[in-house]
C-alpha cells in the first residue's frame, strides 16, 4: 500500500481544498488489486468434478453439498462455481487441487443424485404494489 495525496485522487480536489477553512491535503491510503483472484484459484485447483443440473439448489442441498466438498477437500482448498463456458455450461463446478479428491466428489454426486433431486419451490405469487 501507499499513501497518496487527496489533491492527485479528486478532480476537483484544489478548487475544494481553496474553500475549506483548513489548508492541508490529507492522506488518503489507496489499495489496488492486481490480477484476478478466481481465476488464479482457477488455475490453482485444476482438477474438476461436475454435477449436471439446471436451475438453482434448495438451501439444504447447497448446504449438503458445501459440505461434501469440504469434507473431501480434508481442510484443503476448493472452489465451486457456476460453470459458463464450454463444457462447463449449465453445470455446477468443482475445482480441487488433487485428481484423487475430484474422483472422490464425481463418486459422492453419483451416489447421494444430488442432481435428480427436485428444484426449489417457487415463492408465492402475492399481488404486486403499485406506486402513485
Amino acid at each position: 500500500m501507499r499513501e497518496v495525496r487527496l489533491a492527485s485522487v479528486h478532480r476537483n480536489a484544489l478548487p475544494q481544498s481553496l474553500r475549506c477553512a483548513r489548508l492541508h491535503a490529507e492522506p488518503v491510503i489507496v489499495a489496488t488489486r492486481r490480477g484476478n483472484p478466481f481465476a488464479n484459484a482457477q488455475k490453482r485447483l485444476p482438477h474438476r468434478a461436475y454435477i449436471g443440473r439446471q436451475g438453482p439448489w434448495r438451501r439444504v442441498d447447497r448446504e449438503e453439498i458445501d459440505a461434501a466438498a469440504a469434507r473431501i477437500a480434508g481442510g484443503g482448498e476448493y472452489l465451486s462455481w457456476a460453470g459458463g463456458r464450454g463444457t462447463e455450461i449449465g453445470r455446477t463446478v468443482f475445482g480441487f487441487d488433487t485428481p484423487e479428491k475430484a474422483q472422490a466428489m464425481k463418486a459422492w454426486i453419483d451416489a447421494s443424485s444430488i442432481a435428480d433431486r427436485p428444484l426449489p419451490e417457487p415463492p408465492p405469487n402475492l399481488p404486486q404494489l403499485k406506486a402513485g
